[in-house]
């Protein structure tokens, strides 16, 4: 029970006193208290107040961040505070291949394979009588063994490949082999061997190619591996905008040949290093619109219209004393949109005549065009034809159809099935050879 006491005044209205009830009796009236001892009981209250109030608030899981500082967001959106703390990157997984990698991510290993199995049945025909050049033929054949080596050392602008193939009997020819530096966006310098930029029917990779091979214009117009530098922006990992690739390349090719007639391996010519150094030039520019096609012939992303146009060269210049030098060009085209996807080249090539590079004259001209659409994301129907015609030779036609079926929506596991004839003008009068061939090919 509380009582307040009415024998004395209430402090001129400023306090009062209180009686408390107890076990046996009342609380006594507390005393009046002086005017020192209300202001040291004033002081003794604030001063602690006032020091507490001076300490750092400590963080909590509902504090939110100052001013101008970052929000970080969970998956849902919904904001995180304080900021999580960056995880390490997984030391080992796949990712376009097996890796291993450091903790910082700073050196990367990506182990890796491709292996083709094909059944070929191959025939020709000369002034349309079977078997009067040669007889039919059909085949098991590995085509493509490799073994894949990437990554990056040091930093993840410094990149480096490895490719080595093991489908010609089993024996090793070096493919890609070279290193990579990123100075800016815009500027990378590569050095090495690897498939030549200067045409865009090569530079397409072999898990986005519609057909087993690409088209019968490649080896007349020397498209293919060579070493040599390059600088460029990119173009066949995610090509801006605009691209390029400026550089500077032997020229000779892959020319290691093998004989495997005997009972021994001999080795012919194991170099594509020339005795005289006369340099190719390399020059491709290319603009890609909404992204591009990125060097593919499957669309598997769907969606709006992608286009990709582009240009190159390859020039050998002035050969002393030598009728040695070309100058080799190039047009292409390329657009995909909604699973439909096409491609177009028309490229030509002038030969050095009389030791004078700019006495050139005409030598071959070839085009190529081709057009698929991929139904599910699973199935990709194809047609493709060809024109190549050379001085001095007859003209070829090729026309070629195919089907290319992804069980798992990926160009990684895809087994084809295609046919087709070669038509060219000979002095007989005209030969065809044509060509039925099934294959699996996975990339790992």
């Amino acid at each position: 029970m509380v009582q307040f006491s009415t024998a004395e005044p209430l402090w001129s209205e400023r306090c009062f006193a209180m009686r408390t009830v107890l076990n046996q009796g009342v609380m006594p009236v507390l005393p009046r208290p002086s005017w020192a001892t209300a202001l040291a009981a004033f002081i003794a209250v604030t001063l602690p107040a006032a020091a507490r109030a001076q300490e750092p608030v400590k963080e909590s899981a509902v504090d939110v961040p100052a001013v101008g500082e970052p929000v970080v967001e969970d998956a849902d959106g919904a904001p995180l505070w304080p900021p999580q703390e960056p995880q390490p990157l997984p030391n080992a997984g796949y990712d376009k291949g097996f890796f291993v990698q450091s903790d910082d991510g700073a050196y990367k290993l990506i182990l890796g394979g491709r292996v083709t199995a094909r059944l070929s049945l191959l025939g020709q025909e000369v002034d349309g009588i079977a078997g009067t050049a040669a007889e039919d033929r059909i085949r098991f054949s590995i085509p493509r063994a490799w073994i894949k080596l990437n990554g990056h050392l040091f930093t993840p602008d410094l990149k480096y490949r490895v490719y080595v193939d093991f489908g010609r009997g089993g024996v090793p020819e070096l493919f890609d082999a070279f290193v990579d530096y990123r100075f800016t966006d815009g500027l990378q310098v590569r050095a090495g061997q690897w498939r030549m930029p200067w045409t865009r029917q090569f530079i397409n990779n072999i898990p986005w190619m519609s057909f087993q091979e690409r088209s019968i214009l490649m080896g007349p117009f020397d498209a293919g591996r060579d070493i040599g530098v390059v600088f460029h922006d990119d173009y066949d990992g995610t090509p801006p905008p605009f691209e390029y690739a400026v550089g500077i390349i032997n020229g000779t090719g892959i020319t290691a040949t093998y004989d495997t007639s005997g009972d021994i391996l001999t080795t012919a010519d194991a170099t594509n290093t020339p005795d005289r150094f006369d340099p190719v030039v390399l020059v491709r520019a290319a603009y890609n619109h909404n992204g591009g096609t990125r060097y593919r012939e499957i669309d598997l992303l769907g969606g709006d219209l992608r286009l990709s146009v582009g240009a190159g060269s390859r020039l050998r210049f002035e050969v002393a004393e030598d009728d040695g030098g070309y100058a080799a060009f190039g047009v292409d085209g390329a657009l995909q949109a909604y699973g439909f996807s096409a491609v177009a080249e028309v490229l030509v090539r002038l030969e050095q005549a009389h030791g004078r590079w700019r006495e050139m004259g005409y030598q071959r001209l070839g085009v190529t065009a081709q057009a698929g659409y991929t139904i599910d994301r699973k199935v990709q129907p194809s047609l493709r034809y060809s024109y190549l015609d050379e001085d001095g030779s007859g003209d070829r036609q090729a026309f070629f159809g195919g089907m290319t079926v992804m069980p798992f929506e990926s160009p990684l596991f895809r087994v084809m099935v295609e046919g087709g004839a070669v038509f060219t003008e000979v002095d007989e009068g005209s030969r065809t050879d044509w060509t039925l061939r099934q294959q699996a090919i996975i990339d790992f």
